[in-house]
């Protein structure tokens, strides 16, 4: 489907002409693309870039309706395949796929791509709140790469009411 070798060899444009291919067929699962794409940021930083890009060049692509949404404009199941691999990937016992994963989905936000912003509300609620956190230099970590990567859609850019985020809600009226 999608391996990290092939990410980092093909251009962009060549691996969306692939798997706009083999999407077109009816056996082609939109959630396995997605989590092996998912799976391959978490492998490592260096084909971020390169991922977010692909996403886009599928989006120009309308193949078929899948569950009433548009293969590729919607990316239908790619919500569902995040909050798999918050399971599956964010993983605190191996660092580097927990940094990596929150680095991408840090990156995503600040894309525009998908809302990844809840995670990063779970992880700090998981390092603040929970005061038997193993590892934390590990969640500091990943926590450095949203402030780098994604602190200024966190923070809505500075602008006020911002009512889509979860991190960023206020009560009504709190900041009138």
């Amino acid at each position: 489907m999608l391996e990290l070798a092939q990410v980092h060899s093909e251009p962009v444009p060549a691996l969306v002409e692939s798997i706009v291919a083999q999407s077109r067929d009816e056996k082609f699962v939109p959630f396995h693309f997605w989590s092996e794409w998912l799976r391959c940021a978490a492998e490592s930083c260096d084909v971020h870039d390169k991922l977010l890009a692909l996403a886009h060049g599928l989006q120009s692509h309308n193949v078929r309706t899948i569950e009433g949404q548009t293969l590729w404009t919607d990316l239908p199941t790619l919500p569902w395949a995040i909050r798999e691999a918050m399971d599956t990937l964010a993983d605190v016992q191996k660092p580097t796929s927990f940094v990596n994963i929150h680095t991408f989905f840090a990156r995503c936000a600040t894309d525009g791509l998908v809302d990844t912003a809840v995670w990063a509300a779970v992880l700090c609620r998981e390092l603040l709140e929970d005061d038997k956190v193993e590892q934390k230099d590990v969640y500091i970590a990943a926590l450095d790469a949203w402030i780098q990567h994604g602190g200024a859609a966190l923070y809505n850019h500075g602008q006020p009411h911002h009512t889509t985020s979860p991190i960023c809600r206020a009560a009504p009226g709190f900041l009138e």
